[in-house]
Parts: C-alpha cells; sequence; structure tokens
C-alpha cells in the first residue's frame, strides 16, 4: 500500500508526533507499505522530497498556510500515486481534502483531542474536511463523545494509542524513590496548578517529596520556583531529557501524575505518558472527564476528579508511605504495542482504498 502521510514532526518531541512517528515506522518495517512522510519540520529549510507544511499556522496565516501545503505537496508529489493520505495531524485535514479531490483517492485523519474540536468546530473549511473524510479515527472514547457533542459531523472510529515497549519496560534493580513524575507543561488543562496544592498539602503534614518536571514550562518557571522556594515545595526542572533520562525517571518514581482539567473545548484526548509510565513499571493518575479514564486500567493507577485536593493529597501520602514494592507496580493490564495499533489503522486504509477503488 502506497500512503501519503501527513504529520507533525518526525523528532518525537510532543503526542501528535509520538503517534505519528511509531505509526509511520510500523507501516514501514513491519507492514511493509510505502510511506511518503511529509511534515512540519524545518520550515527555514527546503529538501527535495520534503515539504514544509504550515497548516499548523492556520490560525495565524489562514487560507495561505493551506495553499502552501497544497502547492508542496503537488510539487513534491508528482508522479507518485497512492492508494489513501492519513493526516496524523488535524491540522493537515483541509490540504488532505483538497488534494484527495483533484488526484481522486480517499484520505483519513487522526483526531487526538483538543483541535479534532476546536477547528471544525470554528472553521467552516475544516468541518467540511472531517465530514468528507473517509474515516476519522480517534484516539480515545472519550475525544469521538466530545466531538459529538460538539456537532461535528464526521465517520469517527476509536482507535487508542499504544506504547514502544523496546523503549518503556520495567527493571527490578531500579528502586523507587520518594519522588513524583509531571510530564508536561504549564498549560492549564494539564493540571499543575492543581498538582503544586496537594503537593503544599501533605508538606503542611510533614511530607517533603521530590517533583521532577519534565517538559518546557517558559517563562512561567522563575515563577513556579519562586513560590515553590517560599512555600517549601521540592520541585526539579528537568526540562527536555531523552528517551533513556525519560524511561530512568518512569522507573525511579513512586507515582506518574498528569492532573488534566477539560474545558469545554480544551481537554487531555487520551495521555500517552500513562501508557509509558505503565509500560516502565510505574502507577500513574490522572483525571476523569478525559482520555485519561481510558488510558488508566483498574490495577495500573487511579482516576480522581480534577480538583479533588483530597482524593490527590491522600493517594500520595499513602503512595510515600507504603514499604511494600508490590503496592508501588502497576498490576493491570499492558498497554498495546504499536503493531496492534498500527494493524487496527492498516484495517481501516484496506477497506477505505478497497471501497474507493469500486
Amino acid at each position: 500500500m502506497n500512503i501519503l502521510f501527513l504529520t507533525d514532526k518526525t523528532r518525537q518531541t510532543n503526542g501528535y508526533a509520538i503517534v505519528g512517528e511509531n505509526i509511520r515506522r510500523t507501516l514501514e518495517n513491519n507492514f511493509k507499505c510505502n510511506v511518503d512522510c511529509f511534515s512540519t519540520d524545518e520550515y527555514w529549510r527546503m529538501r527535495p522530497g520534503k515539504t514544509t507544511l504550515r497548516s499548523t499556522l492556520y490560525e495565524n496565516y489562514g487560507a495561505l498556510a493551506i495553499a502552501w501545503d497544497l502547492l508542496m505537496l503537488i510539487w513534491y508529489g508528482r508522479g507518485s500515486k497512492y492508494d489513501i493520505i492519513h493526516c496524523n495531524v488535524e491540522h493537515f485535514a483541509v490540504v488532505a481534502w483538497l488534494y484527495s479531490r483533484i488526484h481522486k483517492i480517499p484520505y483519513t485523519l487522526t483526531a487526538h483531542g483538543t483541535y479534532g474540536v476546536v477547528l471544525p468546530k470554528r472553521y467552516r473549511l475544516f468541518a467540511k474536511a472531517f465530514r468528507e473524510a473517509s474515516r476519522v479515527i480517534a484516539v480515545s472514547a472519550f475525544t469521538m463523545r466530545r466531538m459529538h457533542e460538539e456537532g461535528i459531523n464526521a465517520n469517527i472510529e476509536v482507535i487508542g494509542n499504544g506504547v514502544d515497549k523496546s523503549k518503556f519496560y520495567p527493571d527490578q534493580s531500579v528502586l523507587k524513590r520518594p519522588q513524583f513524575l509531571f510530564i508536561g507543561n504549564d498549560k492549564p488543562r494539564k493540571g499543575f496548578s492543581f498538582l503544586y496544592d496537594a503537593l503544599c498539602l501533605i508538606k503542611k503534614k510533614g511530607l517533603k517529596p521530590e517533583l521532577i518536571i519534565v517538559g518546557s514550562f517558559g517563562p512561567t518557571k522563575s515563577t513556579v520556583e519562586s513560590h515553590a522556594l517560599k512555600d517549601g515545595v521540592n520541585i526539579r526542572f528537568a526540562g527536555k531529557v531523552s528517551e533513556k533520562e525519560l524511561l530512568r525517571l518512569y522507573q525511579e518514581s513512586i507515582l506518574n501524575i498528569l492532573p488534566s482539567r477539560s474545558e469545554p473545548l480544551y481537554f487531555e484526548g487520551y495521555g500517552l505518558i500513562h501508557a509509558e509510565a505503565i509500560a516502565a513499571g510505574t502507577l500513574t493518575l490522572g483525571c476523569r472527564n478525559s482520555g485519561n479514564e481510558e488510558a488508566i486500567r483498574p490495577g495500573n493507577g487511579w482516576l480522581i476528579d480534577h480538583g479533588d485536593l483530597e482524593a490527590l493529597s491522600t493517594k500520595m501520602e499513602e503512595l510515600l508511605s507504603s514499604a511494600s514494592k508490590t503496592d508501588s507496580k502497576p498490576t493491570g493490564p499492558t498497554p498495546p504495542e504499536w503493531r496492534e495499533v498500527t494493524a487496527a489503522y492498516i484495517d481501516i486504509f484496506t477497506s477505505v482504498a478497497h471501497s474507493s477503488s469500486k
């Protein structure tokens, strides 16, 4: 199968990229597909065979971003024949729709969460592109439900995310430390302020664990550091880390925490870090009313209501005081490998391509 694959970045620096790169690689290595992968990497540089997609800047530049992408795809795709187009990022839906009409081939797209609602809700072009897609793949039933609730008309099917178990795995020789792990940024929907309040609460009870933050906080970092110093809260900013270092942080931490806050249009569509933590042998905690509900299965962690300080602080206290190693290891089902997830994508691609060829 020949696939035109539109993604965010080939480097795994965010949720879109992790999903896209793992599916792309699995399509090529395990399912022997021919994949032309065009991404947003290197805006400033033009290289043969590679576009510099800009649809992610649609909210800044409007139709100009779409026109750029379409021209680049027409130019670099000349002479190529594809069975299907897949958008790994919602921003590429319009250019995929237009390219599909020009070349008379079907297209599908993945709705990762927030932008699967925001874009078709706000912009008619995206609403039409979602509606005309042969299939929209939502990463969770929660994401699909939010799309339906917002009146987004599309042919939606759910395929959850996976994890690369060659990169994330438990190590019995690594001892758990009295530390919690937060991977994310200072966006309100990540729920950091809720977590910070819980740290302050357990500090008043004489507990002072270390919270390690992985990710970029930008200018907010200095504010958090000054508050932590004043409040006596132990926080360490690790910044961006390598995959090897991230694995070690997962393995050493007694709990991974992503206390997501859902807003009308902004929410956590799945929560890949929960899957990574579980695969690495670490319990994880997230909030209900988000895709976390499907990422965290019984035995692998806990779901609480966002804002329930008592529930969050109590669970943190319990883990800090637990002396049993079995209490700090996931016992539920492990997340699927990317091969299983990609097999479900292939089923859809094959069905869509076969239907369009009739």
